[in-house]
C-alpha cells in the first residue's frame, strides 16, 4: 500500500542544465568574429572620436554578457546586467540614432548614410538588448545556484 502523505517525486533532475536556445550561440560567436574588426580599426581609420571608443567598450560588454547568456555562466551579479541594460539602451539610441542623425556625429570615422549597414543595426540591437534582457532577468537558474 502507497503512502498518501508521501510527496510525488518528479522524473527531472536537479543538476540538469536548461540552457537558452542555440542561436545565442551563433550569435555570440558572430559578434566575436566582428571583435577584431573593430580593435583594428582605431590603426586603420583617422577621425574617431570619444565616442568610438565608448561603443567599442560596450561591444565589448555585449560580447561578455552574450558568452555568459548563451553558455548559462554566472558572469558578474545580475544587478549589473540589469543597470548595463539601462545604460546600453540609452547608448543605442544616443549613439546609433540621435548622435548621428540628431548632431551629425560620423560613427567610426564616417557619416551615417541610410544604407544596408543602417538597415541591420537595429536588428543587432533589439538581438542584443533581448539577451541582456533574458539574461538579467529571466534567468533565475543561472543567478540562484551554488
Amino acid at each position: 500500500m502507497e503512502d498518501i502523505y508521501k510527496t510525488p517525486e518528479s522524473e527531472v533532475g536537479e543538476d540538469e542544465k536548461v540552457r537558452p536556445h542555440g542561436f545565442w550561440r551563433v550569435f555570440f560567436w558572430v559578434h566575436l568574429v566582428i571583435l577584431p574588426i573593430l580593435l583594428v580599426m582605431p590603426f586603420f581609420v583617422e577621425n574617431l572620436s570619444v565616442y568610438d571608443y565608448i561603443d567599442l567598450g560596450t561591444f565589448i560588454g555585449e560580447i561578455v554578457m552574450l558568452f555568459g547568456y548563451a553558455y548559462s555562466k554566472r558572469i558578474f551579479r545580475a544587478s549589473f546586467w540589469k543597470a548595463y541594460l539601462i545604460f546600453y539602451v540609452g547608448w543605442v539610441v544616443a549613439y546609433g540614432f540621435v548622435m548621428p542623425f540628431g548632431f551629425d556625429i560620423p560613427q567610426y570615422g564616417e557619416q551615417t548614410t541610410l544604407d544596408i549597414w543602417f538597415a541591420l543595426d537595429p536588428i543587432f540591437y533589439i538581438l542584443s538588448i533581448s539577451a541582456l534582457y533574458f539574461y538579467s532577468f529571466k534567468s533565475p537558474r543561472i543567478w540562484t545556484k551554488f
